[in-house]
């Protein structure tokens, strides 16, 4: 009887993580999963110990389990290799999941629990926890959020600002992965998020939130300080829940949006503005953006070195061709010269790389994400066998 019951269960490897999650591994551990579950992909080791103990402090204070100063430690050397992988990205300590099904699993025991998600509401430090228990189990909400919607929005609306978790891959001029560091979102994509936690519950409590949470960007946005490109994502969602263009919200975004033009980004933002909202910019005024790009766009397509990682001269070239197509104006004279250079990079690369059959990196890092999944195979195979 047993034999049939665990080669069955090599087709669904979640009921193994079930069983060791809640009776082979420890209370801190058990917490640590949880926590991680709620982080972006691939988050930084300390900000993974910044969650746990916000939550797991949350949670004695609740229940009175006694705790250790060296529960964090314990956890993670009880879980590293099986249940979460750590790996070292330049001077940066990763940490994920070991296996894709383990977060299956995870994600699984949190949409029958109402009351750790709301736990985890309460003990969340970091935005993005917010973001990630709203998205919930293969973007079906939790039961938990949708059963405490009034303290989610309480503790969305208090910390929504809050530190962020979010990372970027620093990379070399060959475009290797050489660190990690922080990428907080904008304001605005914050804003955004609200926005879609209010257009889903359509509460009054939820559309007040997201109201004073525009009100207050207002202000910054009338002294210029926004992410431009994330402002025009913000002013169409905005648009989409009944904003007009005389409503005080989308002449503050045009102000901040039109105030200067020094960035690449700056520029993004102003053409594809002008592309949305026909005849908001004068004709004049458009003709004086068309100047100064072109002007931008002659110093921004030169002096990259020959060394340039090829994909980021690719990207530059974009950027042109993006704020050209939108403001009607001929860039090719900036974009050849960088498609051609980034040929020529790798066509010098190419030469100077010696010959070989060697697997690269990635082919490994594929098939490392598919050991575990392929032992349950193997394993289930020999057995039915």
């Amino acid at each position: 009887m047993y034999l049939p019951e665990f080669v069955g269960s090599l087709d669904h490897p979640t009921k193994i993580w079930d069983h060791a999650f809640r009776h082979q591994i420890s209370e801190a551990a058990r917490h640590l999963l949880l926590v991680l579950s709620t982080l972006p992909d691939d988050p930084l080791l300390d900000d993974v110990e910044t969650a746990f103990w916000a939550f797991y402090r949350f949670r004695q204070s609740r229940f009175g389990f006694p705790t250790r100063n060296s529960d964090w430690n314990d956890a993670l050397k009880e879980l590293d290799g099986n249940f979460i992988h750590t790996r070292k990205v330049g001077k940066a300590f990763l940490v994920s999941f070991h296996n894709p099904s383990i977060r299956d699993f995870v994600e699984d025991f949190l949409s029958a629990s109402e009351s750790d998600v709301a736990d985890l509401i309460s003990g969340a430090h970091f935005y993005e926890q917010y973001a990630v228990l709203w998205k919930g189990r293969g973007d079906q909400r939790y039961g938990g959020i949708d059963r405490n919607q009034e303290k989610f929005l309480g503790a969305l609306q208090r910390n929504i600002f809050g530190p962020s978790a979010r990372t970027i891959r620093v990379v070399n001029m060959q475009g290797d992965p050489i660190g990690v560091n922080h990428q907080p979102p904008s304001n605005e994509s914050r804003a955004e998020f609200a926005l879609r936690v209010a257009n889903d519950l359509n509460s009054v409590d939820a559309n007040q939130v997201a109201t004073e949470l525009i009100n207050a960007l207002r202000q910054l946005w009338e002294k210029g300080h926004a992410d431009k490109e994330d402002l025009v994502s913000l002013l169409a969602a905005l648009t989409q829940r009944g904003m007009s263009r005389s409503d005080d919200s989308f002449k503050s975004a045009k102000t901040c949006l039109s105030a200067k033009y020094e960035t690449i980004d700056d520029f993004r933002a102003i053409a594809e503005f002008a592309k949305t909202y026909t005849g908001e910019i004068g004709a004049a005024d458009l003709d004086g953006v068309k100047t100064q790009f072109m002007q931008f766009a002659n110093a921004y397509s030169s002096g990259w070195d020959d060394e340039e990682d090829p994909d980021w001269l690719r990207q530059v070239a974009a950027n042109l061709e993006f704020v050209g197509e939108r403001l009607q104006v001929d860039v090719t004279e900036f974009t050849d010269p960088l498609y051609q250079g980034a040929d020529d990079v790798e066509k010098a690369r190419a030469d100077r790389e010696p010959d070989g059959d060697d697997r690269d990196d990635q082919d490994f890092r594929s098939s490392y994400a598919d050991d575990v999944d392929a032992m349950f195979l193997s394993l289930r195979d020999e057995l039915s066998g």
